[in-house]
């Protein structure tokens, strides 16, 4: 496997708002605030477990695609890669980072919630 860093496309939440917050801090911003912390989870399938636990929409489909989204941010990208958000709250315009940070659950204004993050 190459070393060579890698380009990723991220969101920060489904309508952008969670754009500001991740522009003026300067944090890729998975959002996802009503699933709280899965710092702790060890592998893909506990991520499932821990998403299937949360959501409750009963959708497998939905459940495995955000389990995958969740591991990929807190376990597959990694420090200088590079990220590329394109802003729903600025159509046309996208933001470009290279990461500097490992995955962390940080608690934000929006709601009192917990946002997962990495440093951008």
């Amino acid at each position: 496997m190459s070393d060579a860093p890698k380009v990723w496309m991220v969101r920060a939440g489904r309508h952008g708002e969670d754009e500001e917050l991740a522009l003026t801090t300067g944090r890729v911003i998975i959002g996802w605030h009503e699933y709280g912390t899965g710092e702790k989870l060890k592998s893909f399938e506990d991520a499932f477990e821990f998403i299937k636990s949360q959501d409750k929409s009963g959708n497998e489909h939905r459940i495995s695609n955000f389990a995958r989204q969740f591991w990929t941010f807190a376990h597959v990208i990694r420090v200088s890669d590079l990220v590329v958000l394109p802003l729903k709250t600025r159509p046309g315009q996208i933001a470009i980072g290279v990461v500097e940070g490992s995955y962390r659950q940080i608690w934000c204004t929006r709601a009192d919630q917990a946002a997962a993050l990495r440093g951008a």
